[in-house]
């Protein structure tokens, strides 16, 4: 992961893998399978540590910020690890596609989101559905990431910031207005 980090997906080869090890080729793909399987160990790691950071994270008397709150949490992973969060969200070796089993954690991620989301519309008294809600949010959040590390949703990290609020405030208070007869 470390390598991964230092040199991107780009430089993630079996034999660098290797050498900053101080084994063989052949005990990669014994011990992984191949670079998929190397890939597959990064992936679910990866999502270990995101859902690690976010058990930790308390409860509020505010549901509405201890959403915006785990997505700060995803964002700040994102930055310190952005290669690994392009493994975890992207697909940037086409020796890896997750497979079913590949997604507990990922599952897990996702039901740490729901439920802060289904506390938040509760408190809210909001009809909306809490996981469609959880993957607006997560999808917002992800493009978001995405426009954040080019810096393309800002220059400053003062706009950036500005922006990714002004976003979440957007969509929260959105979802949590009462809807209109009708609509």
């Amino acid at each position: 992961m470390a390598l991964l980090e230092r040199n991107g997906p780009a430089g993630l080869r079996a034999r660098a893998v290797a050498e900053a090890a101080g084994t063989s080729t052949s005990a990669i793909y014994e011990l992984f399978g191949g670079k998929g399987g190397l890939v597959r160990s990064i992936h679910e790691a990866g999502f270990e540590q995101l859902e690690t950071e976010l058990q930790e994270l308390t409860s509020s008397n505010d549901p509405a910020d201890d959403v915006r709150e785990l997505f700060r949490v995803v964002r700040r992973f994102a930055r310190r690890h952005p290669h690994l969060f392009e493994v975890m969200f992207s697909r940037p070796f086409e020796e890896f596609e997750p497979a079913a089993d590949d997604s507990a954690s990922a599952r897990s991620l996702f039901d740490v989101v729901v439920g802060r989301v289904t506390r938040w519309l509760d408190h809210a008294e909001s009809p909306a559905d809490a996981v469609d809600v959880s993957r607006v949010l997560i999808s917002a959040s992800r493009g978001l990431i995405s426009e954040d590390a080019m810096p393309v949703l800002g220059s400053t990290p003062v706009s950036r910031d500005r922006r990714w609020d002004l976003t979440f405030d957007a969509l929260l208070a959105g979802i949590s207005r009462p809807q209109l007869e009708g609509e």
